[in-house]
């Protein structure tokens, strides 16, 4: 029974079959190569965006620490463009309006 219908549809719609067997394997094979590019290329696309990017780094001195005795052990590091002492203001609290 199967058999019989299977034989009448390829027969009167052969051609729409075929457009849409075309039409999932272009979309399968679109599929495979968005997903070998990204596998590919997603490593290299982060290394190259981040290569042009300073990094910011902050050292916290804990309390009782010499702060210039931190500042002279960073300013060793090599490739270390500049080094500035910060303070925070001490506040008593926060509110929102």
């Amino acid at each position: 029974m199967t058999g019989i219908w299977l034989r009448g549809l390829i027969r009167r719609r052969g051609a729409q079959l075929v457009a849409a067997a075309l039409s999932v394997a272009a979309a399968v094979g679109f599929l495979a190569a968005l997903g070998t590019f990204v596998g590919v290329n997603g490593a290299h696309l982060t290394d190259r965006a981040a290569a042009s990017v300073g990094v910011d780094w902050q050292v916290q001195v804990v309390g009782g620490a010499d702060p210039a005795a931190v500042q002279a052990a960073v300013r060793k590091v090599p490739e270390l463009r500049s080094a500035a002492p910060v303070t925070y203001l001490p506040v008593a609290g926060f509110n929102s309006v």
